[in-house]
């Protein structure tokens, strides 16, 4: 009745194999990439009767009115004065409210052994005890198989999934979603706040105090600072606030001075009503900021979001990862275009053509604070880095982001991926240098007269790697001859061919002497080449 993309049905083969070997599992899925699909399908094929639970009415109301329009209404309600046990007639599939179900009065009407799937929506909030007092009961059923699907597997409490979970069946993140077409790439973009401090801002739980953050927030400086440069952005964004008076006093600064009539506020109080018309505006571009204090994080879809914002940074890992996902979604305009008879290449290039090419999300920065905040590391890569990675990518992306451009994940992962390469090259070659005997025969370059490094790489393709980012590189004179020669006998043997500026050439030498690999060199377009050198000297500084 679903039909699914290659990787939900990949998914759901994992889900059923690993019901035949323990009794819980859980799906890892990025927002956007369709967990809500998933879970119908197992739970509409099942053979038994199915249990989904929830804890907001959106998340009950939007599967319902998706089985609905599939024509499927075999569907039952159990929140507040609805109920969907006791009659009758028993649907086939129940979703239930958390706050309801948890209530020992509502639980004691369900017999167990009536359902043989329970599935567990926004999965990282089933180590609640309001959940696990459900779980616990429904899990008297030996035969009851368990499912629990989330975009947060991990929580910086150390609270993990394996407190309700015997495995994890299938995981399918954002990096991986991006690179196969399914969601847009992001771009992260850093804006420092000067005069905000952070130093005295204590955590309370998983994050930072709100309290404290709200009231720095409020200060006139970070007032102004931060409205004024959002007012320079266009297209829909939320704004991801610590408490209901900044974004209040947020919204009404913009509304007053900077973009009259373009924002709108909503937190808890807000009625469904005021929420899905702001969601409305939203998409309509009759309203362009949404400032929100923890709303727009789960279940909402607004396909249109062209950035989201954090009015300031977050400790919370789930509250990140959950505000970050708003702006997974392509635009609305290829609903229906991307599809999984398609290439990943074809799918990335409708994206890239389409009114939303990137996704951006944007963070203002106090100039200092002692408690380790959340980053693009923990939206792409996490712990899957290899070692060295996490902590070299995280001082590129702090350039980066700073940049006008933003930053590229994957371009910043590349460029920690060779700072971390080069300085394990720099650590073989100074223990090789004191294990290793007096050598001779040693061949010397007749420019320089430094010894000539045997390059085991070959240079074929050389011309075309440094036509292909020549773009990068300003124009200039041409190298000299003497460049030439050098790059020529150091690994580039088509140096005269390719075109090369006196700058290039002499960034290009100063990279191969520090040990990079000439054809590996000759790839990097400007900025990546610069990095590169630059990390070097400092290493070189260091070891000093």
């Amino acid at each position: 009745m679903l039909h699914l993309r290659d990787y939900q049905q990949s998914a759901a083969a994992a889900v059923r194999a690993e019901w035949e070997r323990v009794q819980s599992t859980a799906v890892v899925m990025a927002t956007g990439t369709g967990k809500t699909e998933l879970y119908l399908d197992l739970a509409v094929s099942d053979p038994g009767r199915a249990l989904v639970l929830a804890h907001r009415d959106y998340l009950l109301d939007q599967p319902i009115a998706r089985l609905a329009a599939l024509g499927f209404k075999d569907v039952a309600v159990e929140k507040a004065k609805a109920t969907s046990e006791g009659g009758l007639w028993q649907a086939k599939v129940v979703f239930a409210s958390v706050q309801t179900l948890s209530k020992p009065d509502r639980l004691a009407r369900f017999d167990p052994t009536q359902f043989s799937v329970l599935i567990v929506d926004e999965g990282h909030r089933a180590v609640a005890r309001s959940y696990r007092t459900v779980i616990d009961h429904f899990r008297k059923n030996p035969r009851l198989r368990v499912l629990v699907v989330t975009a947060t597997p991990k929580r910086k409490d150390g609270v993990a999934l394996a407190a309700v979970c015997d495995s994890v069946a299938y995981t399918y993140g954002p990096r991986q979603a991006a690179a196969d077409g399914w969601i847009v790439p992001l771009r992260f973009f850093r804006r420092e706040v000067d005069g905000l401090d952070f130093s005295h801002v204590a955590l309370r739980g998983t994050d930072l105090d709100a309290d404290h953050v709200e009231q720095l927030l409020l200060e006139e400086k970070p007032l102004h600072t931060v409205c004024a440069s959002l007012a320079e952005d266009r297209g829909p964004t939320i704004v991801f606030c610590p408490g209901v008076a900044v974004a209040r006093a947020y919204s009404a600064l913009m509304n007053q001075r900077y973009r009259p009539g373009r924002s709108a506020v909503l937190w808890a109080d807000s009625s469904d009503e005021e929420r899905a018309l702001v969601a409305q505006r939203l998409a309509a571009d009759e309203t362009e900021y949404v400032f929100n204090v923890d709303l727009f994080t789960e279940g909402y879809d607004v396909p249109e979001l062209a950035r989201v914002v954090w009015a300031a940074p977050t400790a919370s890992l789930v509250r990140y990862t959950q505000g970050v996902g708003r702006v997974f979604r392509p635009h609305a305009s290829l609903r229906g275009q991307l599809a999984s008879d398609q290439s990943a290449d074809d799918r990335r290039q409708l994206i890239a053509a389409s009114p939303k090419p990137f996704g951006a999300v944007v963070t203002y920065y106090p100039q200092n604070c002692r408690h380790q905040l959340c980053d693009p590391t923990d939206i792409l890569g996490g712990d899957d880095l290899a070692p060295g990675v996490r902590a070299a990518v995280r001082q590129v992306q702090e350039t980066t982001a700073a940049q006008p451009g933003g930053s590229d994940p994957e371009a910043d992962l590349d460029t920690a991926a060779a700072f971390v390469e080069l300085r394990a090259l720099l650590d073989r070659r100074r223990q090789s240098i004191r294990a290793t005997a007096t050598v001779t025969d040693v061949e010397y370059d007749g420019i320089t007269g430094r010894p000539i490094r045997a390059v085991g790489d070959t240079a074929e393709g050389a011309s075309a790697a440094a036509r292909s980012v020549s773009a990068d590189w300003p124009p200039g004179d041409p190298a000299s001859v003497k460049q030439l020669t050098w790059l020529r006998w150091h690994g580039l043997p088509d140096a005269f061919d390719l075109g090369l500026t006196k700058f290039r050439a002499v960034v290009l030498r100063d990279l191969i002497e520090a040990g990079v690999n000439p054809i590996t060199a000759l790839h990097y377009p400007k900025w990546q080449a610069l990095a590169v050198r630059e990390s070097y000297r400092v290493g070189r500084e260091v070891d000093a």
